[in-house]
C-alpha cells in the first residue's frame, strides 16, 4: 500500500513478523494464551468501537509516553472523532497490516472505574506478551507526533531489520542513528514504557529516521 520515498513497506513488516512466526522462534517468541485476558477490551480499528477481543484472535499493542498534563477520557464504547496522530497512525498501521485490533490503554483501560483500572493495571503483562506485535513510538514528545513513515514521510536514512541473530541488511551509520535516537528519546525515559517493550514477544519501533524490529 505505500512504497513511496519516506513511507513503510508492509510487505517488510510482514515479513519480519512471518520469519519470526515461522522460524525456529518458537520456544521464545511464541504466546502462551493466558485466559485472565479473555474479556480483554481491544479497538475494533474498521468501525471505531471497543469490543471484547474475540477468543484466539491476534491483536496489536502500542506504546508510548503520554503527554504532559493530558486528559485522562472516561471510558466511551467508541472512540471520539478525533484522536491524538500517533492513536490515528497506529489504526492506520494496524490496517495496512491486514490486522483488525488494536489495544491502547488510554482507550482500552476504563479511567473512571478504579477497581477495573487497577485489575488490567496488574495484567499488563499478559496483555503485551499475548499480543502479536507492540508498536513503540520513541519519535516526537507525546501521542501529538505520530508514527513517522505512517501518517507522514520520514527522514533519509534507510530502514534497519534487526532480528534475533542477523541483519537483514547492514548500514552501520544508518543502525547507529536508529539506535541512539531510541536512546534518546522520551519513550525511552520511562521505567513504564521500557516494561511495555520488555514484556513485548515482537516490537516495531518508529524512530524519526528508520524502522527498527525486533523479536524475542
Amino acid at each position: 500500500m505505500r512504497h513511496s520515498s519516506g513511507f513503510i513497506e508492509e510487505g517488510q513488516i510482514l515479513e519480519w513478523i512471518h520469519g519470526c512466526k515461522d522460524e525456529t522462534h518458537q520456544k521464545i517468541c511464541a504466546n502462551m494464551p493466558d485466559s485472565k485476558i479473555q474479556d480483554l477490551m481491544v479497538i475494533n480499528c474498521s468501525t471505531r468501537r471497543l469490543e471484547q477481543l474475540p477468543a484466539r484472535t491476534e491483536y496489536v499493542c502500542s506504546s508510548y509516553r503520554w503527554g504532559v498534563g493530558e486528559l485522562i477520557s472516561a471510558f466511551s464504547s467508541r472512540l471520539p472523532s478525533c484522536v491524538a496522530p500517533l492513536i490515528e497512525d497506529c489504526i492506520l498501521l494496524v490496517q495496512i497490516l491486514g490486522l483488525k485490533y488494536l489495544w491502547v490503554d488510554r482507550y482500552c483501560i476504563p479511567q473512571d472505574d478504579p477497581g477495573e483500572r487497577r485489575r488490567l493495571i496488574r495484567l499488563m503483562g499478559s496483555i503485551y506478551s499475548n499480543a502479536l506485535l507492540t508498536i513503540i513510538a520513541a519519535a516526537g514528545r507525546d501521542p501529538s507526533y505520530g508514527l513517522p513513515g505512517v501518517g507522514f514521510p520520514r527522514g533519509g536514512i534507510a530502514p534497519v531489520s534487526i532480528d534475533s541473530i542477523t541483519l537483514e541488511s547492514w548500514n552501520r551509520r544508518a543502525y547507529d542513528d536508529i539506535a541512539g535516537s531510541v536512546e534518546r528519546s522520551e519513550w525511552n525515559e520511562r521505567a513504564w514504557t521500557y516494561q511495555e517493550a520488555l514484556l513485548s514477544r515482537r516490537r516495531l519501533v518508529f524512530t524519526e529516521n528508520g524502522l527498527y524490529f525486533q523479536c524475542g
